[in-house]
Protein backbone atom coordinates (compact mmCIF):
# COMPACT_ATOMS: atom_id res chain seq x y z
CA UNK A 1 0.00 0.00 0.00
CA UNK A 2 3.05 2.69 1.10
CA UNK A 3 4.61 1.41 -2.16
CA UNK A 4 1.22 2.63 -4.38
CA UNK A 5 0.79 5.72 -2.34
CA UNK A 6 4.61 6.87 -3.31
CA UNK A 7 4.22 6.22 -6.67
CA UNK A 8 0.92 7.86 -6.92
CA UNK A 9 2.51 10.85 -5.26
CA UNK A 10 5.08 10.71 -8.00
CA UNK A 11 2.72 11.02 -10.62
CA UNK A 12 1.62 13.06 -9.08
CA UNK A 13 4.48 15.59 -8.83
CA UNK A 14 5.37 14.85 -12.39
CA UNK A 15 1.60 15.88 -13.85
CA UNK A 16 2.25 18.98 -11.47
CA UNK A 17 5.49 19.97 -13.17
CA UNK A 18 4.10 19.21 -17.04
CA UNK A 19 1.43 21.34 -16.20
CA UNK A 20 3.53 24.53 -14.84
CA UNK A 21 5.61 23.87 -17.57
CA UNK A 22 2.92 24.32 -20.06
CA UNK A 23 1.74 27.55 -18.33
CA UNK A 24 -1.25 26.40 -16.55
CA UNK A 25 -4.44 26.99 -17.40
CA UNK A 26 -3.93 30.27 -20.11
CA UNK A 27 -6.30 33.09 -19.83
CA UNK A 28 -9.65 32.54 -20.94
CA UNK A 29 -9.12 28.64 -21.26
CA UNK A 30 -11.16 26.43 -18.59
CA UNK A 31 -11.84 22.71 -18.39
CA UNK A 32 -13.95 20.73 -21.44
CA UNK A 33 -17.06 22.77 -22.51
CA UNK A 34 -15.68 26.03 -21.07
CA UNK A 35 -12.97 26.31 -23.15
CA UNK A 36 -15.01 24.83 -26.10
CA UNK A 37 -17.66 27.46 -25.30
CA UNK A 38 -15.01 30.19 -25.40
CA UNK A 39 -13.60 29.26 -28.62
CA UNK A 40 -17.17 29.11 -30.26
CA UNK A 41 -17.43 32.76 -28.77
CA UNK A 42 -14.14 33.97 -30.52
CA UNK A 43 -14.55 32.11 -33.85
CA UNK A 44 -18.79 34.06 -34.10
CA UNK A 45 -16.63 37.29 -32.92
CA UNK A 46 -14.52 36.59 -35.33
CA UNK A 47 -16.68 35.51 -38.14
CA UNK A 48 -18.41 39.27 -37.41
CA UNK A 49 -15.44 40.96 -38.34
CA UNK A 50 -14.18 38.68 -41.22
CA UNK A 51 -17.66 39.30 -42.89
CA UNK A 52 -17.00 42.95 -42.50
CA UNK A 53 -13.22 43.50 -43.27
CA UNK A 54 -12.30 40.66 -45.79
CA UNK A 55 -14.94 38.75 -47.62
CA UNK A 56 -15.27 41.64 -49.93
CA UNK A 57 -12.07 40.39 -51.30
CA UNK A 58 -11.65 36.89 -49.84
CA UNK A 59 -15.30 35.84 -50.48
CA UNK A 60 -18.24 35.24 -47.88
CA UNK A 61 -16.94 31.68 -46.60
CA UNK A 62 -13.11 32.39 -47.24
CA UNK A 63 -13.38 30.71 -50.73
CA UNK A 64 -11.01 33.73 -51.80
CA UNK A 65 -12.12 36.42 -54.84
CA UNK A 66 -11.97 33.39 -57.62
CA UNK A 67 -13.47 30.12 -55.79
CA UNK A 68 -12.03 28.62 -59.08
CA UNK A 69 -8.85 30.02 -58.45
CA UNK A 70 -8.39 29.19 -54.74
CA UNK A 71 -4.59 29.68 -54.47
CA UNK A 72 -4.84 33.18 -55.56
CA UNK A 73 -2.31 34.20 -58.46
CA UNK A 74 -2.39 36.53 -61.00
CA UNK A 75 -5.95 38.08 -62.11
CA UNK A 76 -7.29 39.87 -65.16
CA UNK A 77 -6.04 43.56 -64.64
CA UNK A 78 -2.73 41.94 -63.19
CA UNK A 79 -3.23 42.51 -59.80
CA UNK A 80 -2.74 38.97 -57.33
CA UNK A 81 -5.93 37.55 -56.44
CA UNK A 82 -7.08 37.12 -53.25
CA UNK A 83 -6.82 33.74 -52.34
CA UNK A 84 -9.10 31.06 -50.26
CA UNK A 85 -8.51 31.06 -46.90
CA UNK A 86 -10.80 28.33 -45.77
CA UNK A 87 -8.10 25.80 -46.62
CA UNK A 88 -8.17 25.46 -49.94
CA UNK A 89 -5.53 28.03 -50.96
CA UNK A 90 -2.05 28.60 -49.02
CA UNK A 91 -2.88 30.49 -46.20
CA UNK A 92 -1.98 27.09 -44.10
CA UNK A 93 1.30 27.11 -45.22
CA UNK A 94 1.37 30.37 -43.09
CA UNK A 95 3.01 30.46 -39.42
CA UNK A 96 -0.02 32.52 -37.29
CA UNK A 97 2.21 34.81 -36.72
CA UNK A 98 2.80 35.26 -40.47
CA UNK A 99 -0.58 35.48 -41.12
CA UNK A 100 -1.26 38.28 -38.41
CA UNK A 101 1.96 40.15 -39.98
CA UNK A 102 0.11 40.07 -43.10
CA UNK A 103 -3.08 41.20 -41.83
CA UNK A 104 -1.64 43.94 -39.89
CA UNK A 105 1.03 45.42 -42.37
CA UNK A 106 -0.95 44.30 -45.45
CA UNK A 107 0.93 42.77 -48.18
CA UNK A 108 4.64 43.22 -49.38
CA UNK A 109 4.06 42.00 -52.87
CA UNK A 110 4.10 44.98 -55.59
CA UNK A 111 0.70 43.58 -57.72
CA UNK A 112 -1.27 42.51 -54.10
CA UNK A 113 -4.33 44.70 -53.12
CA UNK A 114 -3.83 43.24 -49.47
CA UNK A 115 -3.93 46.56 -47.44
CA UNK A 116 -2.64 47.12 -43.73
CA UNK A 117 -5.37 46.98 -41.22
CA UNK A 118 -3.27 47.89 -38.26
CA UNK A 119 -5.08 51.13 -38.16
CA UNK A 120 -8.22 49.47 -38.52
CA UNK A 121 -8.29 46.16 -36.14
CA UNK A 122 -6.72 45.88 -33.25
CA UNK A 123 -4.14 43.04 -32.35
CA UNK A 124 -6.88 41.15 -30.91
CA UNK A 125 -9.60 41.53 -33.83
CA UNK A 126 -7.06 40.15 -36.10
CA UNK A 127 -6.39 37.28 -34.20
CA UNK A 128 -9.98 36.62 -34.17
CA UNK A 129 -10.62 37.06 -37.38
CA UNK A 130 -7.69 34.09 -37.72
CA UNK A 131 -9.17 32.20 -35.28
CA UNK A 132 -12.22 31.93 -37.20
CA UNK A 133 -11.10 31.11 -41.03
CA UNK A 134 -8.90 28.53 -39.50
CA UNK A 135 -12.23 27.51 -37.79
CA UNK A 136 -12.76 26.47 -41.53
CA UNK A 137 -10.18 24.29 -42.38
CA UNK A 138 -10.25 20.15 -42.21
CA UNK A 139 -8.65 18.85 -39.44
CA UNK A 140 -5.71 17.12 -41.60
CA UNK A 141 -4.51 20.87 -41.65
CA UNK A 142 -5.45 22.17 -38.37
CA UNK A 143 -3.19 19.55 -37.30
CA UNK A 144 -0.25 20.19 -39.85
CA UNK A 145 -0.42 23.96 -39.24
CA UNK A 146 2.04 25.79 -37.50
CA UNK A 147 1.33 27.61 -34.67
CA UNK A 148 -2.39 26.42 -34.38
Amino acid sequence: MKKLFVTGMILALFVSYGYAEMGGMQEGMGHGHEMMGNQKSRIAKGRELYHKHCSVCHGENAVGQDPGHPMGGPGPEGKIIAPALNGSGHAWHHSTEGLFNDIKEGSDEKDSSMPAFAKILSDEEIHLIIDYFQSLWPEKLKRRHPGH
